[in-house]
């Protein structure tokens, strides 16, 4: 990244919107947070249209732990750009993970899949909320979707092999194991199977 980074800093345009942006992206991956938070405040103020900017700085704002400053900032692109996935999939993280407000976060979860069927990473999400939640029968459904739609993750294979067993679905988790051993014979599959 420091050979981006003097790559960068030789645009000659120093105010041009997409060169601050870079920039701030580079300096985050070099571990200058601070200077990339700088940048970022200040382009944002100036291009409040600009929202992959804030999207950068709602994730830097994560990275320092100051998880109030990322919701807010996430909740104000979702409030601009309501059918921003991104935005709804990072909003239900940091509920879900800093605020452990679950039912929040699989209401965003379910409101980012109804923009982007198919991102694997918000069905995956989905469906681990739900099972968090004891929602086995909505995790049933979710990880059945999930494993059409990407049938060679052999982790969903094996939840939905556990959610299964969890609803005494025996017969059709043996199935579901059988598969996900085509994919990966590992001990944790191989005791699932002795379940059934």
């Amino acid at each position: 990244y420091k050979k981006a980074l003097e790559e960068i800093q030789a645009f000659p345009d120093k105010k041009n919107p997409i060169y601050l942006y870079y920039l701030a992206l580079i300096k985050d991956k070099l571990n200058q947070k601070k200077e990339s938070l700088e940048i970022l405040n200040k382009l944002t103020k100036e291009q409040p249209e600009f929202l992959e900017a804030f999207h950068l700085l709602a994730n830097i704002n994560e990275d320092l732990k100051k998880y109030e400053e990322s919701k807010d900032i996430l909740e104000h692109i979702v409030n601009i750009k309501a059918d921003d996935s991104k935005a709804k999939y990072n909003l239900a993280r940091i509920y879900q993970y800093h605020f452990n407000k679950k039912q929040k976060a699989l209401e965003l979860y379910q409101q980012a899949l109804d923009v982007d069927k198919q991102n694997y990473k918000i069905w995956n999400a989905l469906s681990n909320i739900q099972i968090e939640l004891e929602k086995y029968d909505d995790a049933l459904s979710t990880l059945n979707q999930i494993t059409k739609k990407f049938s060679n993750k052999f982790s969903n294979l094996k939840q939905l092999a556990e959610v299964q067993l969890l609803l005494g679905l025996f017969d059709m988790s043996e199935d579901t194991i059988l598969k996900a051993i085509k994919l990966n014979s590992n001990q944790s599959v191989l005791n699932l199977l002795a379940l059934c």
